[in-house]
């Protein structure tokens, strides 16, 4: 990847309708060379609501760099969403089972700050990153951009909010370019598509339903409890309940989430549009022999 004198950002993007919806999240198709020389690296985030957890795709450029992983992830991850290799975190549920156990995609179990906004601040000066640009449909004010900008700019990294429901999607230049990810751990309305995501805490896995809307009617409308495969076979028994409004939980004690497809939701609830849904542990189940 060749680097140029000018100033580059890394930018934020929620995931449009003409990317892969799953893909994108679970891997993403990244491109040999950066087609926009004016941002260094797109991360592709499901939701506008917050950004708490940071992952890495396996064959993006920059995950390559040790120094880069260190200090970004602990900038935007909570301490308490740490683990070990064998207690995983909800930070890497999202990553596929197959590079789960590579070290490199992992950030360090401890967060040091001071050694991260070292780390921080020598990387953006390699790259010559001058701000991050995070686009964003509500332009008020709230808790998770005050968190986003407390925790990059003591880290020596603006932060830039900027509004537009094409900002929203993807960027023209860049198309479908994400070489890694944010994701962000709060009951939220996913902005992407009908996607059903599990997080489980110590061990983490990720299941979605198929993308027929009549299931996510009858999810929300009914409150179904419906069993979702893992891909070695094994079902788990779900259940939900409705939040009134989107705020921050502590995840440690949160099993599940839910990311609703937020057309439905506009739909079923017109006058909750920031409905969110938080996902209880009922019943583990095995499936037959």
């Amino acid at each position: 990847m060749s680097l140029s004198s000018a100033p580059r950002h890394i930018r934020l993007t929620t995931s449009g309708k003409d990317l892969d919806r799953c893909d994108v999240v679970l891997g993403g198709k990244i491109p040999k060379e950066n087609p926009n020389p004016n941002i260094l690296h797109t991360i592709q985030t499901g939701i506008t609501e917050a950004i708490f957890g940071l992952y890495f795709h396996f064959d993006a450029p920059l995950v390559q760099n040790e120094k880069f992983r260190k200090a970004l992830s602990p900038a935007i991850n909570r301490q308490e969403l740490f683990s070990d290799e064998e207690n995983l975190s909800l930070t890497h549920t999202m990553i596929p089972r197959q590079f789960r156990k590579k070290k490199y995609l992992f950030p360090e179990p401890e967060y040091n700050p001071q050694k991260a906004r070292m780390l921080f601040k020598e990387m953006i000066q390699q790259y010559n990153v001058s701000k991050l640009i995070v686009p964003d449909r509500n332009p008020t004010a709230s808790p998770w951009k005050q968190k986003l900008e407390r925790h990059l700019n003591d880290l020596g990294l603006p932060v830039e909010f900027q509004y537009g429901k094409n900002i929203a999607n993807y960027d023209s230049q860049t198309k479908t370019m994400i070489p890694f990810s944010v994701l962000g751990f709060i009951p939220s309305v996913f902005t992407a598509a009908p996607i059903f995501k599990v997080f489980q805490s110590g061990g983490g896995w990720v299941s979605r339903l198929p993308e027929k809307d009549h299931l996510y009617d009858d999810l929300v409308s009914k409150g179904l409890q419906l069993p979702i495969e893992e891909q070695d076979g094994s079902v788990i028994k779900l259940q939900h309940r409705f939040l009134e409004k989107v705020y921050a939980l502590p995840l440690y004690e949160t099993k599940l989430l839910f990311f609703s497809n937020p057309k439905t939701i506009k739909t079923l609830h017109p006058e909750k549009q920031n409905l969110s849904f938080r996902m209880k542990l009922v019943e583990p189940l095995k499936t037959p022999n």
